[in-house]
């Protein structure tokens, strides 16, 4: 990622929720990796407040970028991992 993207996600960020997402250290120890991590607690975030039933939800991988700067490539293969550990 360059310095510009970094840069423009920082500033995105500090006008969103203060900026701060917090991951479990349990997620980090099960996933081992701290993008799944990230998408995983995000996930379990949503998951909960989704209007369907069954917990599903849709976000673009823009939408990602934007809350906590995971590229679409990042979120696709933190995707692929959880489900592969039978967490997505």
């Amino acid at each position: 990622m360059s310095k510009f993207k970094k840069l423009q996600c920082v500033l995105a960020q500090s006008s969103v929720q203060n900026g701060i997402v917090s991951i479990p250290k349990l997620y980090i120890e099960i996933t081992g990796d701290m993008a799944e991590s990230l998408l995983l607690n995000q996930i379990v975030f949503y998951a909960d407040k989704a209007k369907r039933s069954d917990g599903f939800f849709y976000k673009s991988y823009k939408d990602w970028y934007r809350e906590v700067c995971l590229t679409q490539r990042q979120v696709r293969y933190a995707t692929n991992k959880l489900v592969e550990k039978g967490l997505g």
